[in-house]
Order: C-alpha cells, then structure tokens, then sequence
C-alpha cells in the first residue's frame, strides 16, 4: 500500500469547523492530488476516456446526507450516504497506491464543535494494477458531532473531494447541505456501517525500524489468529503526525498465523523520519472483514 500519512483516525475530532477533517496542509494534499491526478492523465489515454468524459459526475457518484439522531450524552450520529454508478469504486482513508483518501471539510457548518469520521471496513481491490483500499458499492460513511449547544438543531455544510475509478480515475467534488434536528430517530444504515468497522485484533505486532536509503524500513509480525479471505492486505498508518510522511507499497506474507508486512516511510522533502512505535495503527483486510492493532513492540 502507498499514500500520504495524515494525522486522521476515527477516534480523534477536528478542534474547529472548517479544518480539514484529516489535518492534511495545503502542500502535503497537493502532493497527493498531483500523484493522482498523473494517474488520471495516463488511464485517460486509454479508449474508455471517451466514454466516461460524456458522464456527468452525478451520473457516476452522489451523495446525500442521513439526519440521523442525537444520543443522551449530546453526541449526534449522522451519515453520508455514498451512491456509486455500477462498477465504479472509491477509497478508504488510506487508500493504496493508485488513489488519494477522502477530504472532507466542514466549512460553513452552524453548531458544531466538533466531527468525527468512522470508517467501515474496506474492501481490497485493484486500480491500474496497482492495490487500493476502499469501496466498491454503495456505502455509508457515519459521522460523529459535537452541538455547541444539544437543544438546537445542527446546521451541516460539507466540502467532499474523493476518487473514483472505473477503467480510468477521475477527481470528484461533492458539496452537502442539511439540518439535522436535535432529536431524530436511529438509522438503521448508519448503526450497520457503525457495525462494520474494523475489529480490535488480539495480541501484539512486534515490529523492528531501520534506516533505509529514503527513510525509514518497517518489518513488522502481526498476530493474526484466522486468515480472513482472499489475498489480505495490510495498511500502516500514523497516527497524531506531526510531519507528513509517505508509505510505500506494503509487502504482505502469512506464515502459519502470523502475517509479515514490510514498508517504507519517506518524508516528501526528504528530511528524516522519526517514526514512534506505539503512534502506528495495523489493519488488516480482507473478503470476511478487518482487524486493526494499535503500536508495535521490538522484536
């Protein structure tokens, strides 16, 4: 797996409206706009391009806000509902080698403190042959907030720039509006996707750092009792980052019920990279679910 490193998790919220959800500064997300969009340029040399250049957007992706509801501790649960033409796929929020992660930013929106994303689990797919993370049908993507004050509805205005890919990949932005009351009613969509978030993982991944030529090299054992289907996948995160850095293509073998990953950690200036061990977050995918373990030990 390859892409930027964001300080971005689900189980962190942005400190204001209007910040990007994942932290990412102008440079860093420029960087990975411009990687994507090289890919976009080369897949639309391809004989599919004519098609797809007669497709209006809201022909390929839509998306709608679901009210939600808002719990007894204040917080309001709501979701993004992601609608995908057939065929066409989009990414996780680490999304591989070939894409870029979502970007959401809550610019405008009233009465909220605080958003949080929680992700579902992905699924593994290809994109120009390179692996990619993400979701290849219809899907929601719940969102957690914070009212400034509890009794009054919440007025929520989000920029969605995201991926999506057929034969070719193109760049898409979503612009969403909506009131959410200060009651609502449980949504059954959003709870699942709640749901299929990826599972703690039992155990500890046992890891060794070493510099490399780049940067730094990370070999890590990962615990996982059951394989989960298919060729499983494996994303290396950072979490809390205060440099941007870049993962590069994740090698993955399973010895017996132990999965072996290896990657590399750059910074896009090439400055060097210091990496903390219990600041990494593991998942692992595959076609029955995901699994994720938080820090590593030395092995």
């Amino acid at each position: 797996m390859q892409g930027l490193i964001a300080n971005c998790d689900d189980t962190t919220v942005t400190d204001c409206v209007g910040f990007d959800l994942c932290g990412l500064d102008f440079q860093a997300y420029a960087l990975a706009m411009f990687r994507f969009i090289f890919l976009c340029f080369v897949c639309l040399t391809s004989s599919a391009s004519a098609q797809v250049l007669l497709t209006s957007l809201d022909d390929v992706v839509q998306i709608e806000v679901r009210e939600g509801w808002r719990d007894a501790d204040g917080r309001h649960f709501a979701g993004l509902e992601v609608r995908l033409a057939d065929g066409w796929k989009t990414y996780w929020r680490s999304p591989g080698a070939s894409g870029i992660a979502p970007r959401v930013q809550w610019t405008g929106s009233g009465n909220v403190s605080a958003a949080v994303i929680h992700w579902p689990t992905p699924t593994p797919f290809l994109t120009a042959g390179y692996p990619s993370l993400g979701y290849t049908q219809d899907f929601v993507l719940p969102i957690e907030l914070a009212p400034i004050n509890p009794a009054a509805p919440i007025m929520l205005e989000a920029q969605i720039e995201i991926g999506i890919c057929l034969d070719i990949c193109l760049p898409a932005k979503v612009n969403v509006r909506a009131e959410l009351p200060p009651i609502g009613q449980s949504d059954a969509a959003v709870v699942a996707a709640l749901r299929d978030r990826p599972s703690a993982g039992r155990g500890q991944v046992r890891c060794s750092i070493r510099p490399s030529n780049s940067g730094v090299m990370l070999s890590a054992d990962i615990p996982q009792v059951r394989a989960l289907g298919g060729d499983e996948a494996v994303a290396v995160e950072i979490l809390h980052a205060h440099d941007r850095i870049w993962v590069a293509d994740t090698s993955v073998s399973r010895e017996g019920r132990v999965l072996r990953t290896q990657t590399e950690f750059m910074r896009p200036d090439d400055a060097p990279v210091s990496l903390d061990r219990s600041g990494l977050r593991f998942t692992v995918v595959g076609r029955e679910g995901a699994v994720e373990y938080f820090g590593c030990t030395g092995r």
